[in-house]
């Protein structure tokens, strides 16, 4: 089974010893199967803080690149983004999301708005249908495999989850699934502008991992907290 691995978000600092890890004890452990890699990162990053405005750092774009050899990558201007996501071009989404006024505007953004638009361009390095891969992956920087994990069948309209309601269990984690379900749960971003669907569940946004299982409900995806992995790595 050829699987696709897909990364995004901020590649922070121990991004090299945790992809070691996943080679060893996800890769090294699934001899039968072949996993590509595809990469999608902001060109800056910071530590993992509950301040909604840290102080950011740059990073070696080509390190990581060299490190994943990916098939295909995308490096996201963070800066120039942050600008456009907190600009008036999005006034729409934000009025939509009530929770907006007690969490703030630059917590949505960073959490809500930003995930799930890089979730989205990683998506798009896909090939056209995902054609040639029977099974994608969707993972982090930030996690370590101190243990061997072993692939998990899926049904074609299923995601395979840590947990179905812990948010820390859910988006913040590790999802898998074929093709059409994944490619619902990382187009998630689309709906931040579908007026019906933040008519009905803009109240509900109060964090991302709420857009993700609201997209999947809506579009009849099935949440499988399957993935027995989730004692076999942690968050870095």
């Amino acid at each position: 089974m050829n699987i696709a691995v897909l990364y995004n978000g901020l590649a922070r600092k121990k991004y090299k010893e945790n992809f070691e890890s996943f080679k060893r004890n996800v890769v090294g452990e699934n001899p039968d199967h072949t996993f590509d890699f595809f990469l999608s990162f902001w060109d800056k990053s910071h530590p993992r803080v509950d301040n909604a405005s840290p102080a950011l750092e740059d990073i070696d774009t080509q390190n990581v690149v060299n490190t994943f050899n990916p098939q295909k990558y995308e490096i996201l201007d963070y800066v120039k983004n942050v600008k456009y996501f907190t600009s008036t071009a999005l006034e729409e989404v934000y009025k939509a999301i009530p929770q907006l006024a007690s969490y703030g505007r630059q917590f949505v953004t960073n959490s809500i708005i930003m995930q799930s638009y890089g979730m989205q361009r990683t998506f798009n390095l896909l090939p056209p249908s995902g054609k040639g891969y029977d099974y994608i992956i969707k993972n982090r920087y930030d996690f370590i495999y101190p243990d061997p994990c072993k692939i998990i069948p899926v049904g074609e309209r299923e995601i395979l989850t840590l947990s179905r309601r812990s948010n820390q269990g859910f988006v913040d984690n590790v999802c898998a699934g074929r093709y059409e379900a994944m490619q619902v749960f990382m187009n998630s971003y689309d709906n931040l502008f579908n007026e019906e669907f933040m008519r009905t569940h803009g109240g509900a946004l109060s964090f991302p991992e709420h857009l993700f299982r609201l997209s999947l409900v809506k579009e009849k995806i099935k949440i499988c907290p399957k993935l027995a992995w989730g004692r076999a790595w942690k968050r870095r």
